[in-house]
């Protein structure tokens, strides 16, 4: 391997010699996510990704507004607060 290429590629020169190769960090890992009790903060508990859109519905004028409720833009997971999202039970 070239030394330009390990530079490329982003990988130690001690990880090249001694032949191991990097493993692929996760999702949450390449975007620097915040991590609590080992695991990653506000992503999908179910998917892991890190974002979710209101859900639009009809009202009674027929207008297409936010009715109160979320959903993750990969699984399609739908809550109304953002713990069921990260699947993180509340103290109570």
């Amino acid at each position: 391997m070239r030394p330009s290429s390990v530079l490329d590629l982003g990988m130690r020169p001690q990880a090249i010699l001694s032949g191991a190769v990097p493993a692929r960090p996760r999702s949450w890992e390449r975007q620097g996510l915040a991590w609590v009790d080992g695991r990653p903060v506000n992503v999908c508990h179910q998917c892991g990704a890190s974002a979710y859109r209101p859900v639009l519905a009809r009202d009674a004028q027929g207008a297409m507004r936010p009715n109160g409720r979320y959903r993750c833009v990969s699984c399609k997971l739908e809550f109304a607060h953002i713990h069921e999202f990260r699947g993180v039970l509340l103290a109570t």
